[in-house]
């Protein structure tokens, strides 16, 4: 395994024997498909700097996507991410919302998340045991021709959307596990637009001051997900469903489009009827807020083309929870509220490029 990026990538030893290695589930193996797969992975995360170790697809049985891979510049560090949801009205809508105590949590949480990641809980934990193990740090060293090579003890755990919930989940549980303490001696939690998955008696919980400590949240400009439960006005929150209602609105070819009215009642209702629930949840860790820079720029000055370009830098606000997450409620009610926009802002794609240029 490469350590290091001061060599070249075709000069690293290890590169033939990893890509050669099998790091999905183990029942697709032997399928040649499934091991092209594999190798595919491994080739686009070796090209970023880092070695994949194992991931796991959606199954019958299992719901939750994962996946384990190694920095080449920090040798030491695992990370495990998990996959968020292609659509986030899905993940806060047809999720269970009803809090589930927990008493090793000793608080209460999102019951849907927890219930699910209880499905693959056991074989991370298998893995992340095996990967800071002596067995593990032995055979790397016998098969790298590198002399640097380093046990690893870091653990960076992370996520967007409905997998940055898990990613918190998962977290709260191996800092409820001791036995954890002896295979990572540094725990991080990382979450983008992530959803509200511990209930107010946290602060009350043991684990309250080791989450803040770990968890760190960057919400995008007006990304929906963050603020949908309980830090979002009823006013605000009428408005932004009115519009993305609006805009999702199925068109059949004869042109019939569904009753706005009758759906956006029936929505609301919804909300109306849950919101004992959904004001039950609390921010847990640290937040930062992220916002472009500029706003989009004319570089065509022909009327008729209409050309615009952005500036790569943003900015990054360290604010506490109650102001990053109700910041939208603070839109005056005569300006516009485009859901399209609000939808745009959830999406990976801007959080990386505010995260990578600043």
């Amino acid at each position: 395994n490469n350590n290091n990026n001061d060599d070249d990538d075709d000069d690293n030893p290890d590169e033939d024997m990893q890509y050669n290695t099998f790091c999905g589930p183990s029942e697709f193996a032997s399928n040649e498909l499934w091991r092209a797969h594999s190798q595919r992975h491994c080739r686009q995360l070796h090209e970023h700097g880092f070695q994949l170790l194992d991931y796991a697809v959606t199954m019958p049985g299992t719901s939750v996507q994962w996946m384990l891979c190694r920095s080449y510049d920090h040798a030491n560090t695992v990370v495990l991410s998990f996959k968020g949801t292609s659509n986030p009205l899905d993940a806060m809508v047809n999720i269970g919302l009803h809090p589930l105590y927990l008493p090793q949590f000793q608080c209460s949480v999102f019951s849907g998340m927890f219930a699910a990641l209880q499905q693959s809980l056991s074989i991370i934990c298998h893995r992340l045991k095996y990967y800071s193990s002596d067995d593990y740090f032995h055979q790397r060293r016998q098969h790298s021709s590198h002399d640097n090579v380093t046990k690893i003890h870091r653990l960076i755990i992370c996520g967007h959307s409905l997998g940055s919930g898990y990613a918190q989940l998962f977290t709260a549980h191996l800092l409820s596990v001791p036995e954890f303490e002896d295979y990572f001696s540094d725990i991080q939690c990382i979450t983008f637009g992530s959803p509200l998955v511990f209930c107010k008696d946290v602060k009350q919980s043991f684990l309250y001051d080791a989450l803040a400590r770990r968890v760190l949240n960057f919400v995008y400009q007006f990304d929906l997900v963050p603020r949908l439960q309980n830090k979002m006005q009823f006013e605000y929150r009428t408005r932004l469903l009115q519009g993305l209602l609006l805009s999702q609105l199925p068109v059949s070819n004869i042109g019939i489009i569904f009753d706005v009215n009758q759906r956006m009642n029936f929505v609301m209702q919804k909300f109306q009827r849950h919101q004992w629930l959904l004001d039950r949840y609390e921010a847990v860790g640290k937040f930062v807020s992220l916002f472009e820079k500029d706003a989009p720029t004319a570089i065509d000055s022909n009327k008729k083309c209409k050309c615009f370009t952005k500036g790569a830098h943003s900015y990054h606000l360290a604010l506490d929870a109650e102001c990053v997450l109700t910041l939208p409620s603070h839109i005056p009610n005569d300006r516009q509220i485009y859901a399209s926009q609000i939808l745009n802002d959830h999406k990976m794609l801007n959080y990386m490029k505010t995260v990578m240029f600043q």
